[in-house]
């Protein structure tokens, strides 16, 4: 039996490849005339993603089951760990991505499922929708302007108060970090100041994003504090990041982005550059991301384990099983 979870690439020497498992450097397939390969993930976008007719699937599918005995009568079944007799979802191509998408949410963006359960559309707390307004209310020129003008004070404050409705899209450690960072009274004044240019300044984005990030004096050394504020202040502009997935998706763009642990204004730029981007290819495809957060859950929908919106795992509408999930050929 074939499912819509298997996902098959040509090669002009090897023939067909089905995506039996990855890790986080290498995909590993099998080709109907060659075998077992382990691709780097960086050489996938030179494969050609193809739709088999019913006997080729059936052939790669014995093909497959060879090369699994092979293994475990050669005492290697268990290398590479994460290889199995299941397909998975298509993480190699952008294409694939657009494909594993509207299997999601048939309606894109606009699917009730996304823009209620993942997007949090009408819902009045505890979304990315409510914190979006909750911010730029809490983050609006003048009221920044004023806090500026009064010594900094309230500025870790609503901080705090934000972080609060954005709870779970942190770790943990990052919001404990920001309530130490908040006894330091002194450094306040510096926080706002470096907040207020990154919403509302002018000049360069990278200096601008410098400036704020070693503000974070508790935990500037993570992507996800130093970017949650301005992503859903202004996520038009601004993208919140999530370094795995971010990374995964530039590796598919062939985009560099000169990615380092501790956050810079130079990786940031070329982030949202390559936001902006998926942004764009997403529209010219039919599809209508509201915003960069929109493009965000694209990203991290498509590239984790399971697609999940508000903690549950999207299911098929026709067979009632989640769509990630590896379902045996």
């Amino acid at each position: 039996m074939t499912t819509s979870g298997d996902f098959f690439y040509q090669h002009p020497k090897w023939g067909i490849g089905l995506l039996i498992g990855e890790d986080e450097s290498s995909v590993h397939l099998v080709f109907s005339d060659l075998g077992m390969k382990r691709l780097a993930r960086s050489f996938i976008p030179r494969l050609v993603p193809v739709t088999p007719d019913v006997a080729e699937r059936e052939s790669i599918f014995v093909r497959r089951d060879e090369v699994v005995a092979e293994q475990a009568s050669a005492g290697r079944s268990r290398a590479p760990k994460k290889i199995t007799h299941q397909g998975l979802r298509p993480l190699a191509t952008f294409e694939g991505q657009v494909q594993f998408f509207e299997r999601c949410f048939p309606e894109g963006f606009d699917d009730p499922l996304f823009a209620e359960g993942e997007r949090g559309i009408g819902k009045a707390k505890r979304s990315k929708e409510a914190a979006i307004a909750l911010s730029q209310e809490l983050f609006a020129e003048p009221i920044l302007a004023k806090i500026v003008e009064g010594g900094g004070k309230g500025a870790y404050e609503r901080a705090q108060e934000f972080l609060g409705a954005v709870r779970g899209q942190l770790h943990s450690q990052e919001t404990r970090k920001v309530a130490e960072m908040a006894k330091d009274l002194p450094h306040e004044i510096l926080f706002a100041k470096a907040m207020y240019g990154l919403f509302h300044g002018e000049g360069r984005m990278d200096h601008r994003f410098d400036s704020f990030v070693r503000t974070l004096i508790c935990g500037g050394g993570r992507w996800g504090l130093a970017t949650i504020f301005p992503g859903f202040f202004d996520p038009e502009h601004h993208a919140f990041v999530r370094p795995i997935y971010f990374r995964k998706q530039a590796e598919i763009l062939g985009i560099d982005l000169g990615y380092k642990t501790r956050p810079s204004g130079a990786a940031y730029v070329r982030i949202q550059g390559m936001m902006n981007q998926l942004f764009e290819r997403l529209k010219a495809g039919g599809h209508s991301p509201r915003d960069l957060m929109d493009v965000h859950s694209f990203t991290w929908v498509t590239l984790a384990r399971a697609a999940k919106v508000g903690g549950k795992k999207v299911e098929d509408p026709e067979t009632g099983a989640p769509i990630s999930a590896p379902a045996e050929a």
